[in-house]
């Protein structure tokens, strides 16, 4: 919504364009009313309809970055209060399946998914939550169904051991083993991680081979990651990606796409 100030800065911006207003200009305290009688004694030969496309313009401009400016200003403020928690996934090479690594809550008996991410092979992985209490677990899905079943390889971290995530901030080393004699976790089979299954499961692991035309370096995407950054973090998480398989004969270059 669009504050009286800003509607006074759109007026200055008009008397420096060599508008003139009648004096009885008024700025209404409901800032979302106002009345801008034009004089026909313009400097600019302009038509009626080129000004009044002007002044839609003009307002539409600042209507939308005001709006996106109180979005990235909530998603800063909620970044603030999570906290990242960090480790490593140790398991069998080569993994037969995404590996699916979650943080949930257990709330007199109710366990809930805070937070998961997808790993293509082992190594590290983030988890963003909000403050609380949670357990962290792993498994290989073999069926790509974002379900724990029943024979699927799985560990979790400790036995299980609750990590406390503050208010903002990183707690790290929080490594889980997913090995071939695996014993059962504290996640009961046949239980959802997500609501919804996304359409595609995207690794979030460092090394992901992507290409440049995948979704996430769209454009609505691009303007997700800038404007609602957390967002599109919980979403896709943050890596970086390779166009090809490593090869150690070659001097890797580093793309970072940014505003």
């Amino acid at each position: 919504m669009m504050g009286v100030e800003e509607l006074k800065r759109v007026l200055q911006t008009f008397k420096g364009w060599g508008y003139k207003l009648h004096k009885d200009l008024t700025v209404e305290d409901n800032p979302m009313t106002i009345f801008i009688p034009i004089s026909k004694g313009l400097k600019h030969e302009v038509s009626t309809l080129w000004q009044i496309i002007t002044i839609f313009v003009i307002f539409i401009c600042f209507f939308t970055t005001g709006c996106s400016l109180v979005k990235l200003k909530q998603d800063q403020h909620e970044s603030e209060l999570l906290t990242v928690i960090i480790g490593y996934v140790s398991a069998p090479s080569p993994v037969n399946g995404p590996l699916i690594v979650a943080a949930y809550s257990n709330q007199n008996g109710k366990k809930m998914i805070a937070h998961y991410t997808i790993l293509h092979d082992r190594g590290e992985f983030e988890l963003m939550v909000s403050k609380g209490d949670y357990y962290v677990f792993a498994y290989i899905d073999k069926n790509s169904n974002l379900i724990y079943d029943e024979g699927e390889l799985a560990g979790q971290y400790g036995d299980p051991t609750v990590v406390a995530a503050p208010a903002g901030g990183v707690v790290s080393n929080i490594n889980i083993v997913v090995s071939e004699s695996s014993r059962p976790i504290d996640w009961r089979t046949g239980d959802k991680i997500a609501a919804e299954r996304p359409q595609k499961l995207y690794s979030r692991l460092a090394g992901a081979i992507v290409d440049l035309d995948d979704e996430r370096f769209s454009e609505e995407h691009g303007s997700q990651g800038f404007w609602t950054p957390n967002t599109f973090y919980r979403t896709f998480g943050g890596t970086v990606f390779f166009l090809e398989e490593y090869d150690p004969g070659k001097i890797p270059f580093l793309f970072t796409d940014g505003s």
